[in-house]
């Protein structure tokens, strides 16, 4: 796995396809991710975002992986 970004836009490129840890991710864990290409999940979190927010995202991300 390989993060990379510019500011807020956030790029997870995964060692597999991203269509079943998505759909995980949305249907069992209630998070909204976009995706690109065959093997990145995209990120686009509100400015607002917080801490605790991001570290919720990670447990619920790691839940599905």
């Amino acid at each position: 796995m390989d993060v990379r970004g510019c500011g807020l836009m956030i790029g997870i490129e995964l060692d597999i396809p991203y269509k079943e840890p998505r759909t995980r991710l949305v249907k069992e864990q209630h998070c909204f991710t976009g995706c690109s290409g065959t093997n990145v999940i995209r990120l686009l979190p509100p400015l607002c975002i917080t801490q605790q927010d991001a570290d919720d995202f990670i447990e619920r991300l790691k839940a599905v992986l």
